[in-house]
């Protein structure tokens, strides 16, 4: 641990607690004063190796203390670091005339403050050891520095055995006489020769520059120069360091803190994995579980009806508790690692997250304007998590459910805004708190600087909170679109009273199955003719056996249910699709309707709902699920900008109210008595709408009109 001495000076007790708290766990010896004359008091009695010194203070400011303290000979050689919240061109040359060796703004970077404070203590101490061994043993040759005197024209004085080893001459004295200009590279500042008046005017100056050896190799060096008379004249002292070594370890430094950046990016990136793992088993074991259990209670009930009316009660219990878990499990796994994010981005996933506040009773704005489906996942993620503990600080700190969320990106940059109207909180606090809302804080940072992004926050006491977080995107990303199939498709065989419905079930948990074979065997006319374990295997039993009805769920090994959708119309054109997943949300139900199915139902839907729903599709209608469809209206209707589509013909006024009912999974029958008309007319209209629309069937209409932004009006 270090024993540096560290005076702190600042006028606010806040801000000196601030600084004490920062580098207390460092072992430090810290003293501290309220004002400047208490500065120079305790700089006087204990001659620190670094002063911290506020420059707004009352009586006697900071650059008043700053050339006090270099005014006297006990305290000129002290290194001071001003800590300023004027960040002005002359407030900073101010203090660079008074004598400070350096500026932090506020409010203050833990991380920098440490690494300053560290770099500049060592540097002091070795200076100090250095002066004590001159002192002692009076001899300049000794030193491990150069040393050059140099009068009002450049040329050598003096020079040191040191500075003739570091240019490889056999003597100093072939250095006599030279000018300075020949042995060191001032090119930096033009011209060249006009340094030499600069450092007889300046009292004390550092640069880094180079020494030009006459093999012409290189020896990059530290100069600080200062005036001193020589045989009466005024001339210029050139202490010359050799930072080879030090340019190295800071080389070093920055390697290690590259490594230490890919090991978070690792460490974050084994933490998604590790969320995604868990969130995948829990979906495929006790999502599933609850499910199957929901769906065997429905048959019981269906079956078998209590005598008594407690008994009744506690099976009507029964059924709302298990299809509570069902629920639970799907909040549990959304909030480990949405599924959407994976299989559809990262709007889509905002979109969930914003659609479960809301239906908690926040009051969240959300603006979406993109260009691109997807990008890649590790930006997604990031900006996933960062909007994720925004809107958690909120819930946490903010004693607020108003919110507002925006979110930007094209094919160059992705932003992300986070707005909301609680409490907020001191920005100066943030960098010195290591509480659970600024630790989030600095979690957000974190992500961004991994993707060599940004990440800015304003926030005051009362008037709420607002992030923003952006980042870069990869060259060459094209704007990637999921156009619906518009394939003409033979028309539904209808089932009737002499032909048994033939139905295939794929899923690859066994319980679900079980739990669907339990709900069809109570229906005399459906005959179930195949079960599959995936979606390669249902492609191919529906190839085989060609069913009326295959009943797929989505999340399937070797082959997914949307994929499989997509195949087995390719194939059997004539069998029916009806998705029947634990993924409630409306991206998966229009994705499903693209790939062609004509129904979405939950695993927790009531068995009377299912058996409807099938019957639905089997007629050649669409049935969705009621709350998923309302849920991707408000998604249509509060999208910044609906997707770009070729024009299609226009139309009338009552086939956009046919239209928006037919999207809700409406019957014929139904719009009929909503519209009060007669169902014949419905169904005019229907064809009408799906000519107009260019697709084939009702259900591919519903999914056109989304896209077109039919729905919004």
């Amino acid at each position: 641990m270090s024993s540096s001495t560290i005076l702190i000076v600042d006028d606010e007790e806040v801000g000196r607690e601030i600084l004490g708290d920062l580098l207390q766990p460092y072992g430090y010896r810290l003293l501290y004063a309220a004002n400047g004359y208490e500065a120079l008091e305790q700089a006087h009695a204990h001659t620190p190796d670094l002063i911290l010194l506020d420059v707004m203070m009352p009586g006697m400011n900071g650059f008043d203390v700053c050339q006090r303290l270099r005014a006297t000979s006990a305290t000129a050689s002290v290194p001071i670091i001003m800590i300023t919240a004027l960040d002005d061109r002359t407030s900073r040359l101010r203090g660079m005339e008074v004598g400070a060796d350096d500026f932090i703004s506020k409010p203050v970077d833990r991380l920098e403050l440490q690494v300053r404070v560290r770099t500049v203590t060592r540097l002091n101490r070795y200076r100090l050891l250095l002066d004590e061994r001159n002192r002692y043993q009076q001899l300049i040759e000794i030193s491990p520095d150069g040393v050059l005197i140099i009068d009002a024209n450049g040329t050598i004085q003096l020079a040191n055995a040191t500075i003739a080893r570091m240019l490889q001459l056999e003597s100093e004295s072939m250095l006599i006489g030279r000018n300075v200009i020949d042995v060191m590279l001032l090119e930096q500042i033009e011209p060249s020769v006009e340094v030499l008046p600069g450092l007889l005017n300046a009292t004390d100056t550092r640069l880094d520059t180079i020494l030009k050896r006459s093999n012409g190799s290189q020896v990059p060096v530290e100069v600080s120069a200062g005036q001193v008379l020589w045989d009466g004249k005024p001339s210029v002292q050139m202490l010359v360091r050799d930072i080879t070594e030090r340019q190295r370890l800071m080389h070093h430094l920055a390697d290690r803190e590259q490594r230490l950046q890919e090991l978070v990016a690792r460490l974050m990136m084994a933490q998604e994995e590790e969320h995604r793992r868990i969130a995948y088993e829990l979906h495929d074991g006790l999502a599933q579980v609850a499910a199957s259990a929901y769906q065997h209670l429905q048959t019981f009930a269906h079956q078998y009806t209590p005598d008594s009316l407690t008994a009744k009660q506690q099976l009507a219990t029964m059924l709302e508790l298990a299809q509570r878990v069902v629920k639970e499990a799907r909040e549990v796994i959304a909030g480990l690692r949405p599924t959407v994010l994976d299989d559809f981005g990262l709007a889509s996933a905002l979109r969930l997250e914003v659609e479960r506040l809301r239906s908690e009773g926040w009051d969240v704005m959300y603006e979406e304007a993109t260009r691109l489906q997807k990008l890649p996942a590790h930006i997604e993620t990031a900006f996933y998590r960062v909007a994720q503990e925004a809107l958690t600080n909120i819930r946490k700190h903010a004693r607020t459910q108003r919110a507002r969320v925006l979110l930007r990106y094209d094919d160059r940059h992705v932003r992300l805004e986070v707005q909301d109207w609680g409490s907020g909180f001191d920005t100066a606090s943030f960098a010195g708190s290591m509480g659970g809302e600024q630790i989030g804080l600095m979690g957000m940072q974190e992500r961004m600087y991994l993707l060599n992004g940004t990440f800015e926050i304003g926030s005051q006491p009362g008037q709420g909170t607002r992030i923003v977080a952006e980042a870069p995107l990869p060259p060459s990303l094209g704007v990637a679109t999921a156009p619906v199939s518009h394939e003409s498709k033979p028309p539904v065989r209808p089932a009737s009273s002499t032909h048994r419905i033939r139905i295939l079930i794929a899923d690859d948990h066994e319980l679900t199955r079980a739990g669907l074979r339990m709900i069809l065997a109570n229906e005399p006319d459906i005959e179930l003719v195949g079960e599959a374990t995936n979606g390669r295997e249902a492609l191919e039993q529906c190839r085989d056996l060609k069913p009326d009805l295959a009943l797929l769920d989505i999340r399937m090994p070797e082959m997914d249910g949307l994929q499989a959708t997509h195949a087995i119309k390719r194939v059997s054109p004539r069998t029916s699709i009806l998705i029947v997943t634990m993924h409630e949300n409306p991206d998966y139900l229009i994705a499903a309707m693209r790939a062609g199915a004509s129904g979405y139902l939950l695993k927790d839907t009531d068995q009377r709902e299912m058996i409807t729903a099938i019957r639905h599709v089997l007629r050649g209608e669409s049935f969705l699920n009621t709350e998923l469809t309302r849920r991707l209206l408000v998604q249509m209707a509060t999208t910044a900008s609906p997707p770009e589509a070729p024009p299609v013909e226009t139309l009338t006024p009552r086939e956009s109210e046919v239209v928006k009912l037919l999207a809700q999974g409406m019957t014929n029958r139904e719009i009929a008595e909503r519209l009060t008309i007669s169902a014949l007319t419905v169904k005019v209209h229907v064809q009408h709408i799906i000519a107009k629309l260019g697709v084939s069937d009702r259900t591919q209409a519903a999914v056109r009109a989304l896209e077109l932004g039919l729905l919004q009006a």
